[in-house]
């Protein structure tokens, strides 16, 4: 069974991982809906990455996302 992922899934994706993060009492979902949104604008950018290209893209850029808002971001506040 062939799967295609589309640039809107992940945006969608994105969309509702954010907008989960804003009623729960933590962060924790805005890392993953940043990722998602930036592998959304990738895959439009690049529109033949293979389905692993995407997931590694989705993985390192939460985790970056993550590791930015707590070394950067937040002792700055």
């Amino acid at each position: 069974m062939d799967i295609t992922i589309l640039w809107w899934h992940w945006m969608l994706l994105g969309v509702v991982l954010v907008a989960l993060a804003k009623v729960m009492p933590r962060f924790n979902f805005l890392w993953f809906g940043l990722g998602s949104i930036f592998t959304g604008v990738l895959l439009g950018v690049f529109s033949g990455m293979p389905p692993a290209a995407q997931y590694l893209s989705f993985a390192l850029s939460s985790i970056c996302f993550a590791v930015i808002w707590i070394k950067v971001i937040k002792p700055r506040m």
